[in-house]
């Protein structure tokens, strides 16, 4: 299979007496990932129950996953904050030493959203959520997500986004026991 610029493309086709091929770009193969040695991520989403983040974290760390980022994405709700105030507690403690704790909060060109009410909050939420798992990818070798916080939309929306950003090196809280 040959794999060349559009340049070349219509030089080859000429040749060939076939005209102008169509402006086509081909991306070369993907190249298999190979471990860099960057540790891993948990993205998980945050709502009324900040312990759904720190079960998630703490099945990781037992199986023996490097886990060094927990990213939360969350609204400004009230009760979500204060179950925000519980983590940041818990990783201050020490229970996480090697893992860095780093909010995410869904904000809106208004600020910060407390609850999705409107197509436009759904979509600052798909927004928010594909900048947190794209940035813990590029960061990352591996990028574990848990969908059990927040709310159900929450849920669908990391769904969508994880369909479009995860390939094979990359989990969803499904795996864990």
């Amino acid at each position: 299979m040959r794999a060349a610029n559009y340049a070349s493309d219509r030089a080859w086709g000429r040749a060939r007496g076939w005209g102008t091929l169509p402006a086509t770009r081909t991306r070369p193969p993907r190249r298999a990932r190979t471990h860099r040695g960057r540790g891993e991520a948990l993205v998980a989403t945050l709502g009324h129950e900040p312990q759904v983040v720190t079960v998630a974290l703490d099945l990781l760390l037992q199986q023996g996953r490097p886990v060094q980022e927990a990213v939360v994405v969350h609204t400004t709700s009230p009760v979500v904050l204060a179950g925000l105030r519980e983590i940041r507690r818990e990783f201050a403690s020490g229970c996480y030493p090697t893992t860095r704790l780093r909010s995410f909060p869904v904000r809106a060109d208004g600020g910060h959203l407390d609850d999705f009410r409107t197509e436009a909050d759904v979509h600052t939420l798909l927004a928010a959520l594909y900048r947190a798992i794209r940035d813990a990818k590029r960061a990352r070798d591996v990028v574990h997500l848990s969908l059990a916080g927040g709310r159900k939309v929450m849920a669908v929306a990391a769904m969508v986004v994880s369909q479009l950003l995860f390939g094979p090196p990359n989990r969803g809280d499904c795996d864990l026991p």
